[in-house]
């Protein structure tokens, strides 16, 4: 999503995303729909009779000490907390983003976000309303409904050309969608111009009331648990989406860092002049701009062994394959041209700076290990712990 947003701004294209909330998702479920639309995607027999017979002949009831109120079916909806809940709910809404040609969908689970592109301002609205009546439509042949209050969307734009769009406004079936600067997104809050300013706030704030609350602790535990509050209540602050967020400007990234090692003092119990570079080696841990080059190799690697979802197959090229020319950096991947701040720090961008970087015996082996061992001795931490960073670490040899 946000490689598609920071390629529009730096083609000087208008870009708007809608954050659709939908009303009770799990709960709105018109059973009949995802069982009929399993049946097309070639679920029949017993397959479809045990789907069936899960969903089907369901009751609920509430008991409170004693009391116990009488039983009703449950005729709609897929149980939450199962392991086929989430998937049938996919089934149920996976074929929405059919409904248009033009709309982007990012969808996971009942989060519904769609974005869409336009050269000029005064198409951006009008094409997104055309488009969002046709999902609109979508919503009601699936019986599902739109929370209007909690749904908005983000017109987004270069900061330097400033983010004025008052053509028109966003609806959908007649309902008036409000526009944002800033909005959290799967924990991540994501603003108009893509600076990460709003999200570098808000974990700011917890962590400096974590940190606080270790802090008044500290004294009445031994280094072990308050490594372990560390781990568990500040660095997943910082590691949670680094990739994405941890690229933005300088001046905010350095107010992570400098809470950072305010935490890291606080676990050894040292004064707040201490230098903190032996303590993050001691600790074994990274600092935030390591933890971001960690993650970005990591998914270089992954990128470039194919071991991601097939939409990032093409993501990155050697430059043998842009040039014939039998140079030194021939194998190298190819950096592209960014105009933008926010195209330059992506991970388009940043990725094939920071993974021609490794030594090239790194870069051609097919052993996650190795880039591993390389990545920790340029960071000076331990390979085991490094592997709590990466999500796919487990295919290590």
């Amino acid at each position: 999503m946000v490689d598609k947003l920071a390629a529009a701004m730096d083609k000087n294209d208008h870009a708007v995303g809608v954050f659709v909330d939908l009303s009770k998702a799990f709960d709105t479920v018109n059973q009949d729909i995802p069982l009929g639309k399993l049946s097309n995607y070639g679920a029949r027999g017993p397959t479809y009779n045990i789907i069936f017979s899960y969903l089907s002949g369901r009751a609920q009831y509430v008991s409170y000490n004693s009391a116990m109120s009488a039983k009703q079916d449950v005729v709609c909806g897929v149980p939450q907390g199962s392991i086929l809940g989430p998937l049938l709910f996919l089934v149920y809404v996976d074929d929405m983003q059919n409904c248009s040609k033009l709309l982007n969908f990012i969808l996971f689970a009942d989060d519904t976000n769609l974005f869409i592109t336009a050269k000029k301002s005064i198409d951006i609205i009008s094409l997104a309303n055309i488009e969002l009546e046709k999902l609109g439509s979508c919503f009601k042949a699936n019986k599902l409904s739109l929370n209007v209050n909690k749904s908005k969307y983000i017109y987004f734009r270069s900061a330097c050309k400033g983010s004025s769009c008052s053509v028109g406004s966003l609806r959908i079936d007649n309902s008036i969608i409000e526009k944002v600067p800033n909005i959290k997104f799967l924990g991540i809050i994501i603003d108009k111009s893509l600076s990460w300013k709003a999200h570098v706030v808000n974990i700011s704030k917890m962590i400096s009331r974590n940190i606080g609350v270790c802090k008044r602790v500290r004294h009445k535990v031994d280094f072990k648990t308050a490594t372990l509050l560390y781990d568990t209540m500040i660095l997943p602050y910082f590691s949670y989406c680094n990739i994405i967020w941890a690229n933005c400007s300088k001046y905010n990234l350095k107010k992570l860092y400098k809470l950072q090692k305010r935490a890291i003092r606080v676990i050894f119990y040292v004064n707040s002049r201490t230098h903190s570079a032996p303590l993050f080696r001691k600790l074994q841990r990274f600092n935030i701009y390591d933890i971001y080059k960690s993650q970005l190799c990591h998914f270089m690697y992954l990128s470039i062994n194919r071991l991601l979802p097939v939409v990032f197959d093409q993501y990155f090229c050697q430059n043998i394959n842009i040039h014939g020319h039998n140079t030194r950096s021939a194998l190298n991947i190819h950096c592209n041209y960014a105009r933008t701040n926010a195209r330059a720090s992506s991970i388009r961008i940043n990725g094939p700076v920071c993974w021609n970087g490794l030594p090239v015996h790194v870069r051609n082996s097919v052993s996650l290990k190795k880039v591993l061992n390389s990545i920790c001795y340029r960071f000076m931490v331990p390979v085991d712990y490094a592997c709590v960073y990466f999500i796919g670490f487990m295919i290590i040899d």
